[in-house]
């Protein structure tokens, strides 16, 4: 057994006056909730994306236990879109955090 310890951060924003926006230099850049919820889509961001930044658990889940908690109330999945126009590319929109 590893004595690996590990630390969770959450952001949480309760009201939507604490919002403040920021210009982003990217055309077509959305940010948009999820209508539709896929526990599928979820492993899928979990794995690809958390990879990245060593979200790490929930490799030994399963269908059951991606569906349950991609289906409790309070769960929304959020996602970065950035479409390009006048012939940008994606990866330019990305590189612009």
């Amino acid at each position: 057994m590893s004595s690996e310890s590990k630390t969770t951060y959450t952001l949480e924003m309760l009201k939507s006056s604490e919002l403040r926006a920021k210009y982003a230099d990217c055309p077509g850049l959305r940010i948009e909730r999820m209508e539709i919820k896929c526990p599928e889509f979820n492993k899928f961001l979990h794995t690809v994306v958390g990879y990245e930044y060593r979200w790490g658990g929930r490799t030994d889940w399963n269908e059951d236990d991606w569906y349950r908690y991609v289906n409790r109330d309070k769960m929304e999945t959020w996602l970065k879109l950035c479409t390009p126009e006048g012939g940008r590319k994606t990866s330019e929109c990305a590189s612009r955090r």
